[in-house]
């Protein structure tokens, strides 16, 4: 094995392990988020009412903050498919190139990196706005439930 089929190996085995991170990423925060957006429905029908609860606004910025990771975990699921179907045909058209045609081999080689590295960035700062959603939709969902099961406690104790 020659050092480039070796460091080809090497790449694709870093590709394959990133890609199943990022699958195993979207599963988990559209897992978290829904079920969370889940548990804040049934906080309102079961636990303290809508009409009974106080600072409302941590309420809506949750769910908001839910859905938007809901919809780019989504999107981003989207774009990586779409990524990986475009490669598959740049591969496809390389595979048609003759191997003695370094220049276009060369040519498609680098317009494939610079497609996968461009939408890898924008699927990074997909998820990155995702985790931020995901993490503050959590702790204003948090908050809200705390404070009105508080709240709730001194009105029934009194």
């Amino acid at each position: 094995m020659t050092f480039s089929e070796e460091n080809k190996e090497h790449l694709d085995n870093a590709w394959k392990d990133y890609s199943y991170a990022i699958k195993k990423f979207d599963e988990q925060s559209l897992f978290i988020s829904s079920g969370a957006l889940a548990l804040s429905l049934t906080f309102i029908k079961d636990i303290v009412p809508l009409k009974e609860s106080s600072y409302i606004a941590f309420f809506y910025i949750s769910i908001i903050l839910f859905l938007l990771t809901i919809v780019l975990g989504f999107l981003s699921h989207v774009v990586s498919s779409d990524t990986n179907m475009t490669v598959y045909k740049m591969l496809l058209e390389r595979k048609e190139i003759k191997e003695d045609d370094k220049v276009a081999i060369d040519k498609i080689d680098k317009k494939i990196n610079n497609f996968q590295f461009s939408t890898s960035k924008t699927i990074s700062r997909m998820n990155q706005v995702l985790t931020y959603s995901l993490i503050f939709g959590l702790i204003s969902l948090v908050f809200y439930c705390i404070i009105n099961i508080l709240i709730s406690r001194v009105h029934h104790c009194c």
